[in-house]
């Protein structure tokens, strides 16, 4: 596997070739910044897809029963 710090165009190689495996949050993500929507650290889910961001690309994350979620892949590692 490609150490976490491999990327293209800010696409961790990890990423590339787990897309459809399982994925977890090393810390805890609010959702929207409001408080309201929070996934805490540890949650399990599974990469999606690779979308562009704005100013970086993001993960898409399928967690809790089809919620898609946008993560950034700083707080993402492969299960």
């Amino acid at each position: 596997m490609a150490a976490a710090s491999d990327f293209i165009n800010g696409i961790p190689l990890w990423a590339l070739s787990h897309l459809g495996n399982q994925v977890s949050l090393t810390r805890t993500f609010d959702e929207y910044g409001d408080g309201l929507c929070v996934w805490p650290a540890g949650m399990a889910g599974t990469l999606d897809a690779i979308q562009a961001g704005e100013g970086s690309p993001h993960a898409v994350v399928e967690l809790d029963l089809g919620n898609l979620v946008n993560v950034p892949f700083a707080i993402l590692e492969a299960v």
